[in-house]
């Protein structure tokens, strides 16, 4: 069953936002392996990503190759511009009305 519901996906590629509904023992590894090939004598864009949903209770920490580290900035005046500056513990921040 799931292979021919990739078929009707790669059919509705180019025409919309597609999606591959699928439970967790239907999807496999070797299906992120995916090959794009324009036809056409013209650019084209596009973009392809695996998404998953799990309730937020049951994600638990992983060692993977992607790091994310969030770093807050704040945006100043200065004479010879506007810079920024990184947020710390120390930073003074005040609210903008």
């Amino acid at each position: 069953m799931i292979f021919s519901t990739i078929r009707k996906f790669i059919l509705k590629l180019g025409q919309d936002i597609s999606k591959l509904p699928g439970k967790g023992e239907e999807i496999t590894p070797s299906m992120g392996e995916v090959t794009v090939t324009n036809n056409n004598n013209v650019v084209a864009w596009g973009s392809l990503y695996w998404q998953y949903y799990e309730q937020l209770d049951k994600i638990t920490p992983a060692e993977t190759p992607l790091k994310i580290n969030k770093k807050l900035f704040l945006e100043l005046d200065s004479p010879t511009g506007k810079k920024i500056t990184p947020v710390t513990e120390d930073t003074k921040l005040k609210p903008v009305i």
